[in-house]
């Protein structure tokens, strides 16, 4: 599973690892976030 990290400045992404990471948590939860970031705009 993977758990973003908050609280961070905007242009950060951070992420932990907890237990067995499937390629179902980079869809769901990886691969969004990246795409959210890239399509806000510069700080």
């Amino acid at each position: 599973m993977l758990k973003l990290i908050e609280g961070l400045t905007l242009d950060v992404l951070v992420s932990a690892a907890v237990g067995k990471i499937t390629r179902g948590d980079y869809r769901k939860v990886l691969i969004p976030a990246a795409q959210a970031m890239m399509t806000e705009e510069p700080v």
